[in-house]
Parts: structure tokens; C-alpha cells; sequence
């Protein structure tokens, strides 16, 4: 949503410009399963090295194998069962995530009309169904409601309201503000980054990368984006570099989305240091992995997922969404017309 919602900033609200939540992940489910599976075969041959790797798909595990095998499915099962049958609670709050994600997908899927078309232009956007189905939350009920046919035959309490699944007190007291501010702080330097030029001045530096071959220039922004998100939030990091990016496809004439895909995938590589992200830290606060293991793995883990992004990019990206010309909408400065004044569907760049 906000990678959407910067692009719609920078091209004037160009409806031809917009990133629905359908065309986004068309394009990053993929990607994202195979960075998962390349990701989970590089944990098992770092930890647990070549040779017991390939000895699992052998028919002859030895009896350590199989004892090893047993403890791991008995702590599992074990956990689960302590999590118990779902609650009332749970199952709305499982509900109402289905709903968020059906309203994402039939928005504006492009190749049905959404329901979004119900509504004047621009006027439902992704955020509205987020602020929509958080706004239901504070009417369903956190139990099972005990009135007429919702009643349980166990329930003998007195018919009244119940409490909500969220409350304002709740919102007060364990909402993380800080994800807000950050996330506001990030568009309001994005903003900054375009109307003070420090994009138009960034973009110039970067000017002599044209000389380079699309799928090496690709690769080098993952690596830059991927090496700065490990220090900034993966949001602001994005919310930095796609006015840049914007700035820097207008210049050497290639599809912004071209460049702006890659890298926002690329914000999300935090894979080295704890304080790369929440989930790292989360995971360093038990004391199990070192810093320098977590270094280790995560550099081959950025390598091995821009490979892929660049690939990625460079053969199912470009082909089926048609990023080999450069857009009318993708001109910010209406005094440039350099982009078109070339061939439009220049392929050689990819070679």
C-alpha cells in the first residue's frame, strides 16, 4: 500500500500508474515462493551441512535420525495441542482477516470490474478497506453472543451485550505509535526527498549506470536497497528510494516499475543484523543465535534473493507487464519529451 500510494503521489494520481494489491501479488507470490524454498534449502545446508542434508532423502536414516525426528514431532504436537479449539474471538478475528483480503484482491483486479468502481475515482483505496475492517472490529462481539438462535445450549448466563474484539483502551495501550509515526515520517521524507530535488540530484549522480547492462543496473539497486534496509526500517527505506528511482527511470528512459518492483521486494531482505527488523529481533532475544551467525547466513541469504529478484525481473516481470517501453505517465517533468523522442521498445539494454 505504500509503494501504491507513492506512486499515485509522484504521477499525479495517474490512474494509469496505480498498484493494485491483485497486480502486486501476481508478481511478488511468486518471487516470494521461491526466495522461501532457496531460503529453506540454504538454512539445512548451512546448519546441518551436505552430507545429513542428502541423508535425509536416503531410505537408510539411521536410528539418531529417527529418535531426532520423533522429539522434533512430539514438542509439536505437543504445543498444539496446548493451544487448544479455537475461540469465538479467534475465529472473528480470522474472519475478518479473509475479508481484508478479498476486499484487496477484488478492489480493482483489472481483469473483472472490482468494487471499487462503485465509488467515484480514487475515492476507495486499499487503505479504506484496512480502516474498514478495523473499524468492524469494534463491533463484533469477542464472545458468542446469547440471544435467540446464537445462543449456546451451555450458556446459561443473562441475555446483554458482550464486549467487542477490540476496544479503545486496548488500541491506547498496545498500539505500537511508533510504527504509525514511522510510517508518516517515511512519507513526509519521500515527499521531501521529490520537492526539495534530492531526487532529481541523486538521479543525475547515478546518470553513467546507463552504460550498464538493465539486469546488472537491476542488481546493483537490490544490493544498495538490500544493504540500507538492514540499518532502516524496510518502509522508510522504500519510501526513500522510489521517488529516486522514479527520477532515475525518467532519466535513462526505462519503466519506473521496471526499477521500483526490484527494490521494494529488495526493502524487505533484512536477513543479517537484529535490528534489521522486528522478527530478527524477536528471534535474537532467546539467546540462541550469535550476531555473527545470524551475518553469516543473511549476506548469502541477500545474495541468493536479489539473484532471484533479478531474474525475476528480467524474464517474467518484463514480459507480462510489458515494462519494455517507457510510459506517457511516466513523465513528471512535462518539458521532457527526450523519452520519446528514442526508440520506445528497446530491448538491447537486456542483453
Amino acid at each position: 500500500m505504500a509503494s501504491s500510494d507513492n506512486c499515485l503521489r509522484l504521477y499525479n494520481d495517474n490512474p494509469e500508474a496505480k498498484i493494485s494489491f491483485t497486480s502486486w501479488m501476481f508478481f511478488s507470490l511468486p518471487n516470494a515462493i521461491i526466495c522461501l524454498i532457496t531460503g529453506w534449502l540454504w538454512l539445512q545446508l548451512f546448519f546441518f551441512g551436505v552430507k545429513k542434508f542428502f541423508s535425509c532423502f536416503g531410505r537408510g536414516n539411521t536410528v539418531a535420525t529417527k529418535r531426532d525426528i520423533k522429539v522434533v514431532h512430539d514438542v509439536i504436537s505437543r504445543q498444539y495441542r496446548e493451544l487448544g479449539p479455537m475461540s469465538f474471538a479467534e475465529k472473528v478475528v480470522l474472519f475478518n482477516f479473509i475479508f481484508l483480503v478479498a476486499l484487496w484482491l477484488f478492489r480493482s483486479p483489472n481483469f473483472i470490474p472490482g468494487w471499487a468502481d462503485l465509488f467515484p475515482e480514487g475515492y476507495a483505496t486499499d487503505g479504506t478497506a484496512a480502516i474498514f475492517v478495523a473499524t468492524l472490529l469494534f463491533v463484533w462481539p469477542s464472545e458468542r453472543p446469547n440471544f435467540l438462535c446464537l445462543a449456546s445450549p451451555s450458556d446459561t448466563s443473562k441475555p446483554g451485550p458482550k464486549a467487542t474484539v477490540i476496544t479503545w483502551s486496548t488500541i491506547h495501550e498496545k498500539l505500537p505509535w511508533s510504527v504509525v509515526f514511522l510510517m508518516g515520517g517515511g512519507y513526509a521524507l519521500a515527499d521531501g526527498v521529490t520537492k526539495s530535488g534530492l531526487s532529481n540530484d541523486i538521479a543525475d549522480l547515478l546518470i553513467g549506470l546507463q552504460a550498464l547492462p538493465s539486469w546488472l543496473l537491476i542488481g546493483l539497486i537490490c544490493l544498495m536497497v538490500a544493504a540500507l534496509t538492514e540499518f532502516a526500517s524496510n518502509t522508510a527505506t522504500a519510501t526513500i528510494m522510489i521517488p529516486i528511482l522514479a527520477q532515475m527511470a525518467e532519466t535513462l528512459c526505462i519503466h519506473p516499475y521496471y526499477l521500483m518492483y526490484p527494490a521494494t521486494i529488495a526493502s524487505s531482505f533484512a536477513f543479517m543484523l537484529p535490528v534489521a527488523t522486528p522478527p530478527n529481533a524477536i528471534v535474537f532475544s532467546y539467546n540462541l543465535v550469535k550476531i555473527s551467525d545470524m551475518a553469516k547466513v543473511g549476506v548469502v541469504m541477500n545474495l541468493l534473493c536479489v539473484i532471484i529478484v533479478t531474474v525475476f525481473v528480467n524474464t517474467y516481470g518484463y514480459y507480462v507487464f510489458g515494462w519494455s517501453e517507457f510510459p506517457e505517465w511516466g513523465v513528471t517533468n512535462p518539458s521532457n519529451h527526450s523519452c520519446f523522442e528514442a526508440t520506445k521498445n528497446d530491448t538491447s539494454r537486456l542483453l
